[in-house]
């Protein structure tokens, strides 16, 4: 055989063969668990396909772009975000069916957009249960007044509350949905006893960081509204604690 014909075959047996060899990849979402298994992959790519597997949205940007290399199999959303994303916090929305959307905070966008009233919000990194998924059973509480007109019902869900409570334009809205939750939330002991037991079991200054951007600039004012009119001391004593952390935050 010539050199020439050989050449050919010389450079296919030193061709790079991908398969067996090459660098593992798994980005998985399901069941709100979280498997990635990857080598030099673009943080942004691995959060995108995270995104379109939960048919979820990322809103906001990372802070710092690079090539990730991490393996992991079968965490809870939050904390394999953690893992991800490091020391940049970031808030997750659920929706009825699932996850809405991935907030990422701190980061070059925009900041994370208003969300629907079905929406119930978890505080990330914890490695504990979205302890709002407990209000997602309770029965609806009885509401009138200019809450009821805006809402357009007698009855609002938790969710509905805090989502108004956050978000309405119109101040004595906001201020009627988180007396109405605090009440139903007051009233019920068991799940009172719940709440007080899980927020007292995050961070104050990670809470802080939450409700900012979940409730943006209305979040002061949602502290203060718990502050005064909780009856329950511990959820007093955490607003007032949460809301000092909040006073610290850049742009406060």
């Amino acid at each position: 055989m010539s050199a020439f014909l050989r050449a050919p075959l010389v450079l296919l047996l030193a061709w790079p063969v991908y398969g067996a060899d090459s660098p593992a990849r798994r980005i998985e979402y399901r069941a709100d668990r979280l498997s990635v298994q990857v080598t030099q992959v673009s943080l942004t790519e691995i959060l995108d396909e995270v995104a379109r597997q939960a048919r979820a949205e990322i809103i906001g940007g990372v802070k710092e772009e690079k090539p990730v290399t991490v393996d992991f199999t079968g965490l809870p959303l939050d904390e394999g975000l953690g893992r991800l994303l490091g020391k940049q916090n970031f808030v997750l929305v659920y929706g009825k069916v699932g996850l809405r959307s991935v907030e990422l905070l701190g980061g070059p966008q925009a900041p994370p957009k208003v969300v629907a009233t079905t929406t119930t919000p978890t505080i990330p990194g914890s490695g504990m249960p979205n302890v709002f998924q407990m209000f997602q059973t309770r029965p609806p509480c009885p509401i009138n007044g200019r809450l009821g007109a805006a809402l357009a019902s007698d009855k609002a869900t938790y969710p509905q509350l805090l989502d108004s409570a956050m978000h309405h334009e119109d101040v004595a809205v906001r201020s009627q949905a988180i007396r109405t939750w605090l009440q139903c939330l007051e009233d019920d002991a068991e799940l009172r006893g719940a709440f007080v037991t899980a927020i007292g079991a995050v961070d104050d200054q990670q809470l802080a960081t939450s409700l900012r951007g979940m409730a943006g600039a209305h979040a002061e004012e949602l502290l203060q509204q718990v502050t005064t009119l909780a009856r329950a001391s511990e959820l007093r004593l955490k607003a007032s604690q949460v809301f000092l952390q909040l006073k610290k935050l850049p742009g406060a």
